[in-house]
């Protein structure tokens, strides 16, 4: 079974299968490794996410299929969460 894409989309979706739902939920094999202020975290799919802390920012990039960043900035009492 493969899950629903829209007719704008450019995928050709992604298998839905037991493996895939629980690694959605964060249950996969990760190594997970620190260096120099900065997490990288590699399933065993070969993707990786790395965070790092750059000027007061939480920056996260997960490379898989397709590279995607999410930069979080803290000001005062508000919580900031921006895709790149």
């Amino acid at each position: 079974m493969i899950d629903f894409i829209d007719e704008t989309s450019e995928q050709q979706g992604t298998e839905f299968s037991r493996e895939n739902m629980m690694a959605l939920q964060g249950f996969i094999k990760n190594t997970i490794t620190f260096k120099d202020g900065v997490i990288t975290e590699k399933n065993s799919n070969g993707e990786e996410l790395t965070t790092s802390f750059v000027d007061g920012n939480i920056i996260e990039t997960f490379k898989g299929k397709k590279t995607i960043t999410k930069k979080t900035s803290f000001a005062g009492n508000v919580i900031t969460e921006e895709v790149l």
